[in-house]
């Protein structure tokens, strides 16, 4: 059945992607982000400061969709752990006012948090965790599950701990960085102490739209089946790419200096939930990064 879905940050890697698997399955979508990119023309495109809140009552209301997924976020840490008024407003405050306005429209509600609001210290996670970030993005994030989860329980709030692909028309892209770094022959440092359990955009796009379409409400863990160090990933993706892996070389990641913020070492994302609620297949790692290497 055809739905209407609003992407909030849709001009950006992951909310791209998202539109594109929803149009080619027929729903009808509408982008909303500060700027319109020239590859995204063939979308409805609404142009939206998600910072001014009184406007995303407007433009929901206008477009009545059936499905909001917000994907717009501070997600450079470093910037959130210096601006944080900046990552407040969008990472929370944004979240939760769209929240409120699904809750008054009953519209189905898909946020989208990261295993960021976890310490690290755990060799995995799950959905009934209690987060304790360790930098003020993961902060913002789980003060916005916290709150949106109150305001609006039948929300969605998908959690992610790193994402592959290809970006449609720019927007944070590991896989372009890297691909990028490697045609310019330029050596690459990857710490072998940070673990992920990463996901590839189309896998996690197809999951979304499922998840919009489904009854299903709450926290759900979205990721690959498999644990690995960014090392490890980083030459495996360089192979896949048709690239030398000995351009990928191992560090540590060490203390962050005092211009940086922490991270947390281990995010891996337990994703049993989501293999019992999801026709969606959770994917091994080798799957995951033959998907992410090609749109």
């Amino acid at each position: 059945m055809e739905k209407t879905i609003l992407i909030f940050g849709g001009s950006g890697f992951v909310g791209s992607n998202i539109a594109f698997l929803a149009q080619k399955l027929g729903h009808k979508v509408f982008i909303s982000d500060k700027t319109k990119k020239e590859k995204l023309n063939h979308f409805n495109f609404v142009s939206c400061d998600i910072t001014k809140l009184e406007t995303i009552a407007t433009i929901i209301g206008q477009i009545m969709p059936d499905i909001v997924v917000n994907t717009a976020a501070i997600a450079d840490i470093d910037f959130a752990e210096k601006e944080k008024e900046v990552a407040m407003r969008i990472n929370f405050e944004s979240a939760v006012a769209i929240a409120e306005v699904c809750y008054v429209h009953q519209i189905k509600y898909i946020f989208f948090s990261s295993d960021a609001v976890f310490d690290g210290n755990k060799s995995e996670y799950f959905e009934t965790d209690i987060p304790s970030p360790v930098n003020f993005y993961g902060q913002t994030k789980a003060l916005a599950e916290k709150r949106i989860n109150v305001i609006y329980p039948q929300s969605v709030i998908v959690r992610i701990s790193l994402v592959l692909g290809l970006p449609l028309d720019g927007g944070n892209s590991f896989v372009a960085d890297l691909k990028n770094k490697l045609q310019n022959r330029v050596n690459i440092y990857a710490p072998t102490d940070i673990i992920r359990t990463p996901i590839d955009v189309k896998t996690l796009s197809s999951a979304v739209i499922e998840l919009g379409s489904s009854d299903f409400s709450g926290i759900i863990h979205i990721g690959g089946l498999g644990k690995i160090n960014r090392y490890e990933l980083t030459r495996r993706l360089a192979k896949a790419l048709g690239f030398e892996e000995n351009k990928v070389l191992p560090t540590n990641s060490g203390e962050p200096d005092s211009s940086k913020a922490r991270r947390h070492k281990n995010g891996c994302l337990n994703v049993q939930k989501a293999g019992l609620v999801l026709k969606t297949k959770m994917l091994s790692m080798d799957s995951v990064i033959n998907n992410s290497i090609s749109y």
